[in-house]
């Protein structure tokens, strides 16, 4: 959230761990966001199981790498489907202070501003199907797992 000026003038003070490697293995791959769970070996019913109770009936999946499924899916991917430009994973992600990687936003109204100039002469039913897909993504994508 480090794109968002905090009243104080500094960035959002917070720091999100990216989750890739040896336990979080999972990067988005830019295909179906619909199908990207499946394509990683996971169900919704897994993903909500594992990330609500740490416990899956899978002894493979568990806490740990189901944060990574949600991260690459719910993140990246939201990004990937609504901009429909191709996430370079490298432009989210930068190293903290003690060097390890976090999720950055700095390059986010980058590919928000790429999105917006997309619509440009599209016509009014294609920029409407675009905004109803943030709307949609932006309502919905918590709820797919924790409702």
């Amino acid at each position: 959230m480090d794109h968002i000026i905090t009243p104080g003038h500094d960035p959002w003070p917070e720091e999100v761990p990216y989750l890739l490697g040896p336990t979080y293995p999972y990067i988005y791959d830019n295909g179906s966001w619909s199908e990207f769970p499946q394509r990683m070996g996971w169900s919704i019913v897994e993903l909500k199981e594992t990330s609500s109770t740490n416990v899956s009936k899978i002894p493979a999946h568990t806490n740990e790498l189901a944060a990574s499924v949600l991260q690459a899916w719910l993140y990246f991917g939201m990004i990937h489907t609504v901009t429909r430009i191709p996430v370079n994973i490298r432009d989210f992600v930068k190293g903290n202070a003690n060097n390890k990687a976090i999720i950055t936003t700095q390059n986010l109204p980058h590919y928000l501003d790429s999105w917006c100039r997309s619509l440009h002469g599209k016509s009014s039913d294609e920029v409407s199907t675009s905004l109803e897909l943030l709307i949609y993504f932006s309502s919905t994508s918590s709820r797919t797992l924790f409702v």
